[in-house]
């Protein structure tokens, strides 16, 4: 009897936890069919609620304003200067050039505000970068929440639609791809700056849109399909950033050529289309030429600095390691890397390579071929070759690699292997894969070589808690990939990109850490009367760019190009405009005693110790500094304190 009862009991716990999957099954069916929608709803609700993942945050513990702190979840990265220091602090400075093409804030002088930091303008050209509208049409803290969570929003989405074609619709292994793009710590580090995100959104929507036009058999939809190709194109085209759109251009083109040959019987009839390629291809033509026009001097300049110039590469400082140590970014979010190194240099694809290229051997092996597979190898090889051994000069200019570098043909590589990786899980039948023994000694032997490499690459970060954890994560992911447990895998590396990847950023809310502090509302009082130039005094490198996000034109604050006329009343020498032609963070030092003196202390941080009679050379009227500026006066120069606070001084500066 007591058996039976028990029996029951079983029975019906079942019941419920059969039921309980069912109405998860039935809720995750649903999320499927509305992802879109859920997308967009998320969106909105970021947006209202000015959530990002900026970390201007650290502007509240620069100037001691604890109370405008607006980190919700995780920490600032100060690392991320390209970031918080300039992108962001570029963009809110547009608000105050009505979004010109040309703003007057930064450099204090006419800049280039579309084509070196891609800012948001009013122009035609901004068709093509959606993601920065929001600045367009709403306040700073709205226009920031919608550039960031538009993007991480539909990079997932976008992921998960191209996990798709890549895996024939296997959805869970195509939502772990997804997971693997949007959330690898590759992507997260260098989220926000030099279009990465961009290059990966555009470049897979573009082949999800070949895909449906191929497919599509009415011609209203092609059309459309068409002219968003061409949209993708010109996103792509306009990331701006040749080390990653190279490369990732070899990736996408290989997938676009295969599609065509997947489907040549549907390519074969479109030759009637051809007219409407050709006026898409004008629609694209007209805002690139229009954008090369308003832009051509600031190339010119840009080719002719001393840095980055027209910097080529022929590869070949790579280290066969250097591809296989995503395994160390497990631990970025939360140790910095300091010696040889940083934090996003040191991000990669979790790629579970070299996996993938054990499965595609095993498949040449069984002479069982995918033309997909053998075209993602073929690239992958070229760009190994050209990372570890190098090419000649000539033949990396034909083949454009010149433009990229080995630090950024690695993030390429991982992520073919990435999609060499879900093609082979996709199509290979695990039911007479390995022997259970010969699994165990395969995923040991690879999760011991990634340990290895990343412990190789950076020696003295890597602890043996942190090589022991690496080491078993991998090896369990590697025991459910060969053991067919691809489910289970899911679950699991979902888990581990967000330990990985949602953990980089901070979630903040809100913009108080910039404009909720006396510092910057004397600022922004002096600036709305007064639009003389401002500097920034001192070697904080932090607040350089600080007033232009209250319109004070600073002819300190990164200088994205030279202002050749500017430096050049300073000195024309020849040692000091190799100093000077460059992208730069500018540190100004004030003295008395000197002649101003330039200074190169990397290859974009310059210092300029300026002789104080200078600033009249470069009409400098406001000062702001940690330093009090009393003691340098002179009968010529002298500095009028405007403002006193947690140890930064606001000077007016007059001349006699």
């Amino acid at each position: 009897m007591k058996s039976c009862c028990i029996v029951i009991l079983l029975g019906r716990k079942l019941i419920k936890i059969m039921l309980i999957e069912k109405k998860i099954s039935l809720l995750m069916q649903k999320m499927f069919v509305h992802r879109w929608l859920l997308g967009l709803i998320v969106l909105v609700l970021c947006v209202i609620l000015e959530l990002h993942g900026s970390s201007i945050g650290l502007y509240a513990k620069i100037f001691d304003y604890p109370d405008s702190n607006i980190v919700i979840f995780g920490k600032n990265r100060a690392i991320r200067s390209d970031e918080w220091l300039v992108f962001t602090p570029f963009a809110f400075s547009q608000y105050f050039t009505n979004f010109a093409y040309f703003g007057d804030i930064v450099r204090g002088t006419a800049t280039d505000m579309f084509m070196v930091y891609g800012q948001p303008v009013w122009d035609i050209g901004m068709i093509f970068r959606p993601t920065q509208w929001g600045y367009l049409f709403l306040k700073p803290g709205t226009g920031l929440s919608f550039f960031w969570m538009s993007r991480w929003i539909f990079l997932l989405l976008i992921s998960f639609e191209f996990g798709r074609v890549l895996t024939n619709d296997k959805k869970y292994m195509s939502f772990a791809y997804a997971m693997m793009v949007a959330f690898a710590p590759i992507v997260q580090w260098w989220f926000s700056v030099n279009a990465f995100v961009e290059i990966l959104m555009f470049g897979q929507g573009s082949i999800l849109l070949w895909n449906s036009y191929l497919l599509s058999g009415k011609f209203k939809f092609r059309l459309l399909y068409i002219l968003g190709i061409y949209w993708c194109a010109g996103g792509y085209l306009f990331s701006i950033y040749p080390a990653w759109q190279v490369p990732f251009a070899y990736i996408f083109l290989s997938l676009f050529i295969w599609l065509a040959i997947k489907h040549k019987a549907q390519f074969a009839q479109r030759k009637g289309d051809l007219v409407f390629w050709g006026i898409g291809l004008i629609l694209l033509l007209v805002p690139v030429i229009h954008v090369l026009q308003n832009s051509w001097d600031t190339i010119q300049l840009v080719k002719n600095t001393e840095y980055p110039g027209s910097r080529q590469s022929a590869g070949g400082a790579l280290a066969i390691r250097d591809l296989f140590v995503y395994g160390n970014s497990l631990f970025l979010p939360y140790y910095d890397v300091t010696r040889n190194s940083n934090n996003c240099e040191a991000a990669r694809f979790f790629s579970m390579a070299p996996l993938g290229m054990l499965l595609v051997s095993r498949q040449i092996f069984h002479k069982k071929n995918d033309m997909l597979l053998i075209m993602l190898v073929v690239v992958n090889v070229i760009f190994m070759f050209w990372g570890i051994v190098g090419m000649p000069l000539w033949l990396s200019n034909l083949l454009l690699l010149s433009n990229t570098t080995e630090e950024r043909i690695i993030s390429a590589i991982g992520f073919l292997d990435m999609l060499i990786l879900f093609r082979a899980l996709a199509i290979i039948d695990f039911k007479d894969f390995f022997q259970k023994k010969i699994n165990i000694c395969v995923a040991a032997g690879m999760a011991a070589f990634i340990v290895y490499c990343g412990s190789a690459a950076l020696p003295t970060w890597i602890s043996s808690k942190m090589a022991a954890i690496e080491f078993t994560v991998l090896f369990y992911l590697f025991i459910l990939l060969l053991s067919g447990k691809t489910n289970t895998f899911v679950k699991w590396i979902s888990i581990v990109m967000l330990v990985a990847g949602l953990t980089v950023n901070p979630i903040s809310h809100g913009v108080a850490s910039v404009y909720d502090n006396p510092i910057g509302e004397k600022i922004s009082s002096i600036a709305n009367q007064d639009r003389g130039l401002w500097l920034v005094e001192g070697s904080m490198r932090e607040i350089i760019d600080y007033p232009i996000m209250f319109g004070a034109p600073t002819i300190n604050s990164v200088n994205v190009y030279p202002d050749l006329a500017r430096w050049g009343k300073l000195s024309s020498a020849e040692a000091d405009k190799k100093i000077y032609n460059r992208y730069a963070h500018i540190i100004v030092n004030l003295t008395d005693r000197e002649k101003t003196a330039f200074s190169l202390k990397f290859a974009d941080l310059m210092q300029i110790d300026l002789n104080l009679h200078d600033l009249k050379f470069l009409q400098v009227k406001y000062i702001l500094t940690r330093n009090r500026l009393s003691y340098l006066q002179s009968e010529e120069v002298c500095f009028l304190e405007l403002f006193k606070e947690h140890g930064f001084y606001i000077y007016k500066v007059k001349y006699s």
